[in-house]
C-alpha cells in the first residue's frame, strides 16, 4: 500500500555515494555507538509462551512505525522503531540515533512487491537478493538492530504467488546463514490463511510473523493464525482504526 502512516505502536504478541557496503562501521565522532551486535532470540518460556530476549533479557516491543521523529518514540515510552527499507542515505544515522536514544530498530529490507517485479525471472530475483544481502552485511552488527523483515505487504496484490514466496524463503535462509544474532520476519498485509500457509510452507527460516492490520481485521489475527495451524509467534506491526484506503468497505468486513 502506498500511503503515509503514522502508527502509534508496534505490538508484540508472543503468546512481540558509492561506497562498498560492508559490516557496520562507527562513523567518526560517534564513539558512543559500539559495533557489536546484541543477540536477539525468540524462545518459549517455562510456561510454553513465546518471549523475545535481547541480550538474554526479556523484551516486549512497544514502538512506532513512522516516517520521521524517530527518537521521539522514546519520549512516549516506546522502545522500538520500524524502518521499511535500508536504502535511505539516512538509515545509518537513524540507527545510530536510535541506539543513543535507547531504541531498537525493526529493519525492513525493501523487497519488491509482487505487482512491481516478475518473480519468475530468476535473474531479477537473484539481483534483488544480492542487493538486499549487502544491507544485511552492512547492518548485522549494529547494536540497535532488533530483527530483519523481508518485505512489507509484498504479497498484497497476489497472495498465492509461489515464485514470490520461494524468493522470500530463499532470502530468509540466506539472511539466517549470514546473521545468527537476529530473528527474521515478513510483514503481511493481513492474516489470511493463504498468506500464512504460503509463508510457512516456502519460508521455514522465518522466526515470527508480522501482520499489518487495522480495524476490524486486527481483532482476528490471533484466531486466524490459530485456525491456520501455524505455530509461530506474531507481531502486530501496523494497526489502528479503519484506514482511509478502506473507507466505504462493509462495516463488518474482516480481512
Amino acid at each position: 500500500m502506498t500511503k503515509t502512516r503514522y502508527i502509534l505502536a508496534l505490538a508484540v504478541i508472543l503468546a512481540l555515494s558509492a561506497c562498498k557496503k560492508d559490516d557496520y562501521v562507527i562513523p567518526k565522532g560517534s564513539d558512543s555507538v559500539p559495533t557489536e551486535a546484541r543477540t536477539v532470540k525468540i524462545v518459549r518460556n517455562a510456561d510454553g509462551n513465546w518471549i523475545m530476549l535481547v541480550s538474554d533479557a526479556p523484551f516486549y516491543v512497544n514502538g512506532a512505525a513512522t516516517n520521521r521523529f524517530y527518537t521521539d518514540v522514546r519520549k512516549f515510552g516506546g522502545n522500538t522503531i520500524r524502518l521499511y527499507s535500508p536504502k535511505s542515505a539516512d538509515t545509518k544515522e537513524i540507527m545510530d540515533d536510535a541506539y543513543q536514544a535507547g531504541l531498537m530498530v525493526y529493519l525492513g529490507l525493501g523487497m519488491a512487491a509482487a505487482n512491481n517485479m516478475d518473480y519468475s525471472d530468476a535473474a531479477k530475483v537473484a539481483s534483488q537478493k544480492e542487493s538486499i544481502m549487502e544491507y544485511v552485511r552492512q547492518y548485522r552488527n549494529h547494536p540497535a538492530l532488533l530483527c530483519w523483515s523481508v518485505g512489507n505487504e509484498i504479497e498484497a496484490s497476489n497472495e498465492d504467488n509461489a515464485d514470490l514466496w520461494k524468493a522470500v524463503g530463499d532470502l530468509a535462509a540466506e539472511i539466517a546463514a549470514a546473521d545468527g544474532n537476529h530473528p527474521i520476519t515478513c510483514a503481511l498485509a493481513n492474516s489470511s490463511s493463504v498468506r500464512l500457509n504460503n509463508l510457512v510452507k516456502y519460508a521455514p527460516a522465518i522466526d515470527f510473523i508480522s501482520v499489518n492490520d487495522y480495524y476490524p481485521g486486527v481483532t482476528n489475527v490471533a484466531s486466524n493464525i490459530a485456525a491456520a495451524g501455524v505455530d509461530l509467534p506474531f507481531m502486530i506491526t501496523e494497526f489502528g482504526p479503519r484506514g482511509t484506503w478502506a473507507m466505504g468497505a462493509e462495516p463488518d468486513r474482516v480481512l
